[in-house]
């Protein structure tokens, strides 16, 4: 008997030849890479994403400040906390361009089949902290002076050289002058501002001292924030394998692998 037959008649033919009598077979340990996943995986929550009908990103466009994408043209809804074993984490940074306040990099991470990620979904790292400088003008009024930031702020714990344990969250915060012919005063927090629970800027104290960057005036912050990767290929979410366990051979859906490039490397939300 050939070693080599043709698939039967399933509704379509094939003369591709297949492999009639498998001598050897090594299936992958797949509890393992699970166990492993569930074990070093790190804090990960996701996004779905869904395109705005604003049409923030395109030409025909003629919608601008959209409260749901901020206009970035996707909406992230559906979040769930993954574990996600992230690898080749990089940094792309050219020292010869202007200098840019946002890194550049990207990272493999690698989830279970049912949390497999599609295109420009948002995956945040729950856990790690990256500092952010930004300058932007207060979009907060008067009436609600609670500041909304394209990056929350997140604190972060580091023990000092006497051994004792800091919490810190914004390292350094300048108002602009409201004539705007340069800075401003250092803010201070829990005087000029505070920091809510969801890591944005309450405005209410500086407001009262009449410190506070005025609606519309620029102000300066370096803080810390929590990494938010955006999807940038099309994972292989079809991962599906027969594998062989105890003489039985069943269907699994693999683990699946896909890139993420730091969203804030163009500042698109």
């Amino acid at each position: 008997m050939s070693a080599y037959t043709t698939l039967p008649d399933a509704g379509f033919r094939s003369d591709v030849p297949w492999p009639f009598n498998m001598k050897n077979r090594q299936d992958m340990d797949l509890d393992s890479l699970l166990v492993a996943i569930a074990n070093d995986g790190i804090r990960a929550t996701w996004y779905v994403s869904t395109r705005c009908p604003c049409g923030a990103t395109t030409e025909a466009s003629a919608y601008r400040g959209c409260p749901v994408c901020l206009d970035t043209g996707y909406e992230w809804t559906k979040q769930q906390i993954v574990r996600a074993v992230a690898v080749g984490i990089r940094r792309s940074t050219n020292q010869f361009l202007e200098p840019n306040p946002f890194d550049i990099g990207s990272a493999h991470f690698t989830v279970r089949a049912e949390h497999a990620p599609g295109y420009q979904d948002r995956i945040v790292l729950e856990d790690a902290r990256a500092a952010i400088k930004i300058l932007t003008e207060r979009s907060a009024s008067l009436a609600s002076p609670i500041e909304l930031l394209r990056y929350p702020i997140a604190a972060m714990t580091y023990t000092d050289y006497e051994g004792n344990d800091v919490v810190t969250s914004v390292l350094h915060m300048r108002a602009g002058d409201a004539g705007g012919e340069g800075p401003g005063a250092v803010l201070v927090e829990d005087v000029d501002y505070e920091i809510t629970a969801g890591g944005l800027i309450d405005w209410t104290l500086g407001d009262a001292l009449g410190t506070a960057p005025p609606p519309g005036v620029l102000f300066s912050a370096n803080y810390y924030a929590r990494p938010v990767y955006r999807v940038v290929d099309h994972p292989h979410i079809i991962r599906d394998s027969r594998i062989k366990t105890a003489g039985v051979v069943n269907h699994a859906a693999l683990p699946v692998q896909f890139e993420g490039r730091l969203a804030w490397a163009d500042d698109d939300g």
